[in-house]
């Protein structure tokens, strides 16, 4: 059982995570774990502000409390929109649209009611959106670093997750995940679709 701790939460982790845990439901796996809710920056950026156009396949492995798991991601974003569908065994599990205005997204019927799509779009957008554009949308309370390949994000000067990347283009190679907050690591491994 994960413990709860007075600091918010890193955006793409919790997404990350969420997506995890229901992908362990649909496999009939014992694990347990508590969503903790709260926390959330509250950020919505337009897919514009992305300022690329972008196809991508994303294998995601979280290790947590000596289990490891992992989900597929299919990612897209343009100037107009972002499409995302997760899957798990080969089953959509969730599906998001956003076009900067109107967010709209389907779920698997046994998704928790805790994953929401407006948080999974804040979560993508704090670890793949560009550096100003985070930064300008956190609200008070909130401090976003960038440096050498990692981005920290900070809630009340508690750090909160560090993000690292394998290359300078976000997106591409491999992603890791501290969540210092929750304990567990994530690796995504991303590749263009195109």
């Amino acid at each position: 059982m994960m413990k709860k701790n007075r600091y918010g939460r890193s955006a793409f982790s919790r997404y990350l995570k969420t997506l995890f845990v229901f992908s362990i439901i649909l496999l009939g796996g014992c694990f347990t774990t508590t969503i903790h809710h709260g926390g959330y920056a509250g950020i919505r950026l337009s897919p514009l502000s992305f300022g690329q156009e972008v196809s991508l396949f994303q294998r995601i492995t979280v290790h947590e409390n000596e289990r490891v798991n992992q989900i597929e991601i299919a990612l897209e974003i343009d100037a107009d929109r972002i499409d995302l569908v997760g899957l798990a065994m080969g089953q959509r599990v969730l599906s998001l649209h956003y076009d900067g205005t109107t967010l709209t997204s389907s779920r698997h019927t046994m998704l928790p009611k805790e994953v929401q799509a407006e948080d999974v779009l804040e979560n993508l957008q704090m670890a793949l959106w560009p550096e100003d554009a985070v930064r300008d949308a956190l609200p008070s309370g909130w401090k976003m670093e960038e440096s050498a390949g990692k981005r920290f994000f900070y809630l009340h000067e508690q750090l909160v997750s560090e993000i690292s990347y394998s290359t300078e283009v976000r997106w591409l190679g491999v992603i890791e995940i501290h969540n210092q907050r929750f304990g567990y690591h994530l690796v995504i491994h991303s590749v263009s679709a195109v």
